[in-house]
């Protein structure tokens, strides 16, 4: 494929994967139990103002409203626009590594599948289980990684999981997170699945520390973990 295809189809992903970023707000934003009483339309969560197609433009809207509601004033989470601008990059990302193969497929379903994971843990603190056993056993499926590089993975996930419970004396991770890492282990085998761990915890150890250093007590600071293990994987899939 030549550099002017390379490009026009890197371009097309690109506004292809913002579009869908921000569809994956919406859907991880009410993924849980009371999404069900949410409105079929995109509102302001202060205000309750409908957003107009204009407002609703990924990345670029936050941009032109200057990361605040037109009707209210209120300020726009930077989450929305930086969803929506690393699935973007992210799709580009997986189409220059692995081109135009069964294997962007995999990519794709990934990067689509932590963002979701990501906004519905960052929001909620929760990481559904009906999501989970859905689009779990596709991904496992579709990783290149073996079958028993697949059990291996998520048996030490497990293991080095029951071993950080029973030292702490208490569950430091949520059930939700617990999940979503013996998962991860299942898609990417042993190895890459314990980097995965340890980049995410390095991202959260660090924003933790930010939020303890802005004068937040240590009582409230609740961190979402899920945000930080999909980014983990995210580092470990681009550069393995």
């Amino acid at each position: 494929m030549n550099a002017m295809s390379t490009g026009f189809v890197s371009l097309m992903l690109l506004i292809y994967g913002t579009v869908l970023g921000s569809y994956f707000n919406v859907v991880g934003y009410r993924l849980t139990w009371w999404s069900h009483k949410s409105s079929r339309y995109s509102k302001c969560p202060q205000c309750r103002k409908r957003l107009t197609v204009s407002e609703l433009i990924p990345v670029i809207s936050y941009i032109m409203q200057k990361g605040r509601c037109q009707n209210c004033r209120m300020t726009i989470s930077l989450v929305y626009p930086l969803i929506e601008l690393l699935t973007g990059v992210l799709f580009v990302w997986s189409y220059l590594k692995v081109g135009w193969s069964e294997e962007l497929i995999f990519y794709l379903l990934l990067i689509s599948f932590s963002a979701i994971i990501s906004v519905s843990d960052y929001w909620h603190y929760r990481i559904p289980n009906h999501f989970l056993l859905i689009f779990g056993p596709i991904l496992v499926m579709l990783s290149p990684v073996s079958w028993q590089a697949a059990l291996l993975g998520a048996g030490i996930q497990l293991i080095m999981l029951v071993i950080v419970m029973v030292c702490t004396k208490k569950e430091s991770l949520g059930m939700g997170d617990v999940k979503l890492l013996i998962l991860l282990g299942a898609i990417f085998g042993w190895k890459s699945s314990l980097w995965i761990v340890w980049w995410a915890s390095v991202l959260a150890l660090i924003s933790f520390y930010k939020q303890y250093r802005g004068h937040q007590s240590h009582a409230e600071a609740k961190l979402p973990f899920g945000p930080y293990i999909c980014l983990g994987a995210m580092i470990v899939l681009f550069t393995q």
